[in-house]
């Protein structure tokens, strides 16, 4: 009967944290302190970065969306109604009908885009940041229909500098989002490495 009881043994006075404090004053310590510091804050959490890319991708399909449909919408444009800021630009007719299928293929690929963002943020682990690749490289197809439509209209109105400017400035803003999305999950750390 006394083997089967075993006494348990009793807890230190002082707790672990008490009894090996760190001296501040110690120059190892705060180098090494500031070296996982610097190391946690380059490499977010798995999750933030899969969470910031899958976001990214959903706000940029849908501004890319966004512009496409209202592009669609208002297709046959009218010269009367031309401004600096939205140009009306007369294409031939095979420019026409390459833009219109081309505006068509970037509402779907939008769609596909914004739907792999939200499946990443569903997914867990790793499977979650496979889809987040997914989104953002879905992106990047999404963008280069973008420029080839941009580039459609600026040969049609070669001496309009505003439009080519603003399609450049839209262009190099989705590029940098997609960039930190990827650089997100790249440099994202897993939860097991703690």
């Amino acid at each position: 009967m006394g083997d089967a009881k075993k006494l348990k043994k009793p807890p230190p006075l002082l707790p672990l944290s008490m009894e090996k404090q760190k001296q501040p004053s110690d120059q190892m310590d705060v180098v090494s302190t500031t070296k996982q510091l610097t190391a946690k804050l380059l490499r977010p959490p798995l999750p933030a970065a899969v969470k910031l890319a899958c976001v990214l991708a959903v706000i940029t399909a849908f501004s890319i969306a966004a512009g496409t449909a209202c592009a669609l919408i208002d297709s046959p444009c009218d010269p009367a109604k031309s401004s600096l800021l939205l140009p009306c630009i007369e294409l031939t007719d095979a420019a026409g009908a390459k833009v219109i299928a081309q505006e068509h293929h970037q509402l779907w690929v939008s769609g596909l885009q914004a739907a792999a963002a939200v499946l990443g943020l569903l997914l867990p682990g790793r499977s979650g940041r496979a889809v987040a690749f997914i989104a953002l490289a879905v992106g990047v197809v999404n963008l280069y229909m973008v420029a080839v439509v941009d580039g459609i209209f600026a040969a049609a109105a070669p001496g309009n500098l505003s439009l080519k400017t603003g399609n450049i400035i839209c262009i190099v803003i989705f590029a940098v989002l997609y960039l930190m999305g990827f650089l997100a999950l790249l440099l994202g750390r897993d939860d097991d490495d703690e």
